[in-house]
C-alpha cells in the first residue's frame, strides 16, 4: 500500500499547478509546440535488438524489455547511469556493503558484488570477468554520449551466455549522424561536481563516419552522508581504543575521464572506448570502517572491430565481431584506521585463532590490484530466406586472463602476530604463495542457435539454445522459448521461458589467504529458470499499459559458508524462489504533456529458511512527468517511492524506513540557435534517504541530500 507522504502531496500539487498553467497557455503556444511534436502516432514503438539479437519492435520482442533514449536521459537531468536505471521497473541501484560500487539489482536478486547482471557497451561486455560483478566506476558511467539503453529484465544467457542471469543492460553510444557537428559543454553543482565534454560527429571521406566523445567528470565529498558508528567502533568498545573515524562521512568521491572513438562505413566498424577513473572513494570502507583516505584507480579500455555484410547470399546477414578489453585496477585501502588494535593469527590474518592483539599505528593497510585481459571473437549468421523463419547462428570464443598484485602490512608472509606495534611499511607479496589468489586464465567456447518462427501474422514463436564450455569447470546448456501473440490490434500477449547461468568467478574458484573468502575449484555454475507472462495494451495511440508477471527458481547460488575453524569457503549453497509483478504506463497526453509511471512488487525467498531476501525493496513506484510549456522549454519531475526492505534474519534492527524522493529538471534548447541550458534539483524536499547496511554500520547508508546542478552546451 502506497503511503501518502508530504512528498506525494507536494508532487501532486506541483503537477496540478503545471496542468492549470498548461490549460491557460495552451491556446497561445500549442501551435508552436505542434511543430515540435506531432499528435499523430505519438506512441512510436522503438526497435530493440537486445532481446533476440534481431531488430524487433519493443512490443513483439521475445522478452520483457525497456528502452531509455537520449531524450529520456535529458528530461531526467540524470548525470550517472545509476540515476537513469532507477526509472526501469524492478531495478534498484544501491550501495554495495563491500566496495564503493553501486550495483544494479533486478527483481529482488541480491548478492554483494551484483554478478547476476550483465553490462554491455554496444554489445560488448564491460562488467568484470574476475568477480562477475561491476566495478566502483560502472554506476558512474557518464551519460552524455548515450544514444539509448536497452534493458532485459529476466534471463538472457541463450543469447549472451554467462551472467545474463537476472538481466542484461546494453549501453549504446551516439553515432556520427546523431552528433552531427560539434558539441561543447559543461555542468557544475553540489558536492564540487564538475562535468565537461567535447563531442563531434561527421562524415569523413567517402562512406566513412566519425563519432568522437571526450568527457571528464568529478564529484567530491557529500558531508551530509554521516554515519555515527562503524566496524571500528565495535573494536574500540572491545579493546578500549579510540581509533574509529566515526562520526564521519561515507566517501563516494571520484574523477573520471571517458573517451569514445568510433569510425564506420557500410561494412566496417572500429571502436575504442575507455575510462580512466582516479581517486574513487572507498564508500563505507572495505571492512565497513570509514576510510576517507582510501582510493581506487581503474583504467579500462575496450577495442572493437566488426565486419558485416548482406552481399554473400540472398537472405543472409553475416557479422564478425572481435573485441579486446583490458582493465587495470589498483586499490589503496585502509582496512582499519590508524591506532586500531586487532587480533592477528599466527598466519598473519585478522581474527583467525590462535591470535594475539597487535597495534597498527598507521592502520591496517591493503593495496591489492589486478590486470585483466579478455580477447573475444563472435561470428553471427542471420538467415531469413526460409519462409516464415529467421534463423540466428552464433559461435564464439573468448579468453579470460587475470594477473594479481598486492602489497600490505598484514597477512601471511608479512606478520605472524608475535610483534606489536606494526607501522605502515608495506610488503610486496606479488608472485608469492601469500597473495590473495592465483594468476589464472580460462577459455570459453560457445555455440547458439535461435529460430524466430512467424506462425501467422499474429503469432511468433522464438526458440533458442546455447552451449558454453569453460576450460575450468565444464559445460552448460541454456534454452529459451517465447510465444508472442498479437491478440488484437491493441493487445500483445507474451508467454516466456528462459534458463540462464552465472559462471563461477576467479575469486570464488581460486581465492586464498583470505579467511573470509577461500575459493573452491569444485564450484558449479549458478542457474535460474524464469517463467514470465506479459501483456501490453495500446488503449489509444498515445496511451500504453503494460503488465508483467514472473516467477523464477535460482539454484546453486554461490555464498561463502562458515567452516568449523571460523574461516569461510565458497559453496553452491543457496536456492531462491522469486515471484513478482510489474505495471507500466506510458501516456503522451497531448503535445505538451508526457506521463510515465511504473510499479514493481517482488517476493524473493530463501528456500532453506523461507525468509525474504534482505536489503532490496519489495515495492517500488516511479513517476516521470514532463511538460513542454513553451517551444524549446521543458520542465520535468521524477518521483521514486521505495518500500518494504527487510533486514537479514540475524539483524535485530528495525526495518529501514521507506522513502519518497522527488527530482526536478528544467531545460531550454536552441536559444540563440546554438545553446542548450539545463538546471536540475535532486531530492527537492531534502528527504533523509537511507539504504540498508550490515550491522557494522548501524545507521544504514545515508544517501545524498538536496543537490543542485546547472549545465550549458554549445553546438554547431
Amino acid at each position: 500500500m502506497i503511503t501518502l507522504t508530504p512528498q506525494f502531496f507536494s508532487f501532486g500539487l506541483l503537477t496540478l499547478l503545471f496542468t492549470t498553467q498548461s490549460v491557460q497557455a495552451q491556446k497561445v503556444i500549442d501551435a508552436d509546440i505542434e511543430q515540435e511534436i506531432s499528435l499523430e502516432g505519438l506512441y512510436e514503438l522503438p526497435l530493440v535488438e537486445i532481446a533476440s539479437g534481431i531488430a524487433t519492435s519493443l512490443e513483439k520482442a521475445p522478452a520483457v524489455a525497456s528502452v531509455i533514449t537520449a531524450a529520456d536521459i535529458k528530461a531526467m537531468g540524470a548525470i550517472t547511469l545509476a540515476q537513469v536505471l532507477e526509472s526501469v521497473p524492478g531495478i534498484h541501484p544501491r550501495p554495495s556493503t563491500l566496495t564503493a560500487a553501486t550495483p544494479f539489482y533486478v527483481r529482488g536478486l541480491y548478492s554483494t558484488q551484483n554478478p547476476q547482471v550483465l553490462i554491455l557497451l554496444n554489445g560488448h561486455r564491460i562488467s568484470s570477468d574476475v568477480n562477475s560483478g561491476i566495478y566502483p566506476s560502472d554506476a558512474r558511467i557518464n551519460v552524455k554520449n548515450i544514444s539509448r539503453i536497452e534493458v532485459i529484465r529476466g534471463p538472457g544467457s541463450a543469447i549472451y551466455g554467462a551472467d545474463a542471469y537476472a538481466g542484461v543492460i546494453n549501453i549504446i553510444t551516439k553515432t556520427a549522424k546523431e552528433l552531427d557537428g560539434f558539441h561543447v559543454g559543461g555542468r557544475a553543482g553540489s558536492f564540487d561536481t564538475k562535468n565537461t565534454w567535447l563531442q563531434y560527429g561527421a562524415q569523413i571521406g567517402k562512406g566513412w563516419n566519425l563519432a568522437l566523445n571526450l568527457e571528464h567528470a568529478r564529484e567530491g565529498l557529500d558531508n551530509s552522508r554521516v554515519v555515527n558508528a562503524d566496524a571500528q567502533s565495535n573494536l574500540d568498545s572491545m579493546f578500549g581504543t579510540t581509533a574509529s573515524l566515526a562520526p564521519g562521512s561515507l566517501n563516494y568521491r571520484y574523477k573520471t575521464t571517458t573517451y569514445n572513438l568510433h569510425v564506420n562505413n557500410k561494412h566496417w566498424s572500429i571502436g575504442v572506448d575507455g575510462w580512466s577513473h582516479r581517486d574513487i572513494g572507498s564508500g563505507p570502507g572495505v571492512a565497513q570502517a570509514l576510510d576517507p583516505k582510501g582510493y581506487t584507480d581503474i583504467d579500462q579500455t575496450l577495442f572493437s572491430l566488426e565486419y558485416q555484410t548482406e552481399d554473400w547470399y540472398p537472405g543472409l546477414k553475416f557479422n564478425a565481431a572481435m573485441s579486446y578489453q583490458q582493465i587495470n585496477a589498483q586499490y589503496n585501502l585502509n582496512i582499519f584506521p590508524s591506532g586500531t588494535l586487532a587480533l592477528i593469527g599466527t598466519d598473519g590474518n585478522l581474527f583467525t585463532p590462535p591470535f594475539n592483539p597487535v597495534l597498527f599505528t598507521d592502520g591496517v593497510i591493503g593495496n591489492p590490484g589486478r590486470e585483466i585481459e579478455t580477447p573475444q571473437l563472435d561470428l553471427t549468421f542471420l538467415y531469413d530466406g526460409w519462409a516464415s523463419h529467421t534463423w540466428r547462428l552464433n559461435l564464439g570464443w573468448k579468453k579470460e586472463q587475470v594477473k594479481l598484485n598486492s602489497s600490505q602490512n598484514f597477512g601471511p608472509g608479512v606478520i605472524d602476530g608475535s610483534i606489536s606495534p606494526i607501522d605502515g611499511k608495506l610488503t610486496d607479496i606479488t608472485g608469492t604463495p601469500y597473495i590473495y589468489g592465483t594468476d589464472e586464465s580460462r577459455s570459453v567456447y560457445h555455440l547458439s542457435l535461435q529460430d524466430v518462427w512467424y506462425l501467422s501474422p499474429d503469432w511468433t514463436l522464438t526458440s533458442g539454445l546455447r552451449y558454453d564450455h569453460y576450460s575450468d569447470f565444464g559445460s552448460t546448456v541454456n534454452p529459451r522459448l517465447s510465444l508472442v501473440w498479437q491478440t488484437n490490434p491493441q493487445l500483445t500477449s507474451k508467454l516466456l521461458y528462459g534458463r540462464a547461468f552465472r559462471a563461477p568467478a576467479f575469486v570464488e574458484l581460486y581465492g586464498r589467504n583470505n579467511p573470509v573468502a577461500y575459493g573452491n575449484p569444485n564450484l558449479d555454475p549458478e542457474t535460474i529458470d524464469t517463467y514470465e507472462l506479459a501483456f501490453s495494451y495500446l488503449l489509444r495511440p498515445e496511451l500504453r499499459l503494460g503488465l508483467n508477471l514472473y516467477r523464477y527458481q535460482a539454484s546453486d547460488m554461490v555464498d561463502f559458508v562458515l567452516n568449523p575453524d571460523g574461516t569461510s569457503t565458497a559453496q553452491n549453497h543457496t536456492d531462491l524462489t522469486g515471484q513478482g509483478a510489474e505495471l507500466e504506463l506510458d501516456w503522451k497526453i497531448n503535445a505538451q504533456w508526457l506521463l510515465r509511471a511504473n510499479y514493481a512488487w517482488q517476493k524473493t525467498t530463501n528456500d532453506a529458511t523461507d525468509g525474504q531476501l534482505p536489503y532490496l525493496p519489495r515495492q517500488q513506484f516511479y513517476l516521470d512527468a514532463r511538460w513542454k510549456f513553451m517551444p524549446n522549454w521543458q520542465l520535468s519531475s521524477q518521483l521514486s517511492w521505495v518500500a518494504d526492505r527487510e533486514r537479514a534474519s540475524d539483524d535485530e534492527r528495525d526495518a529501514t524506513d521507506d522513502y519518497t524522493l522527488v527530482n526536478l529538471s528544467l531545460r531550454r534548447e536552441n536559444f540563440a540557435k546554438h545553446w542548450d541550458f539545463s538546471a536540475t534539483v535532486n531530492n527537492v524536499f531534502n528527504t533523509d534517504v537511507r539504504e540498508p547496511s550490515s550491522t557494522s554500520i548501524p545507521d544504514d547508508y545515508p544517501m545524498n541530500k538536496r543537490s543542485v546542478y546547472v549545465g550549458l552546451e554549445y553546438h554547431f
